[in-house]
């Protein structure tokens, strides 16, 4: 039974509507998912990588990423807060998305796998 040409419409619509809905669930569960597997990678390495007698190295690249961390949270607030193109606002604008596509979640792993590494293994 063939729907009635205005029922027809509306229903390609929503039908329009729901796939663009699906498409970006999916993509967006593919970025979370792949920004969780590169943060799990970094702290199982960082874990496997940290030798219990140098302590001091381990401490050294929490402070590195922990400074990387806190530029990024910087760059997204001073690109919302500015219109302004100056040269730094561009190069923290590459930052930003570097950042965003993978960076911060290695600097987060490399943090939490160094942390539990200092903590656990002796």
């Amino acid at each position: 039974m063939a729907l009635p040409p205005k029922t027809y419409e509306r229903h390609c619509v929503r039908m329009a509507a729901r796939n663009e809905s699906t498409v970006e669930a999916k993509t967006m569960r593919f970025l979370i998912f792949v920004w969780i597997t590169l943060a799990v990678a970094a702290a199982a390495s960082a874990w496997y990588a940290m030798v219990p007698s140098r302590r001091g190295p381990a401490r050294f690249w929490i402070g590195v990423c922990a400074v990387l961390l806190a530029a990024f949270a910087i760059s997204f607030v001073m690109l919302g807060a500015s219109t302004e193109k100056s040269l730094l606002s561009i190069s923290f604008y590459f930052l930003n998305w570097g950042m965003a596509a993978g960076g911060a979640a290695i600097c987060a792993g490399v943090i939490a796998g160094l942390s539990l590494a200092l903590a656990f293994k002796r």
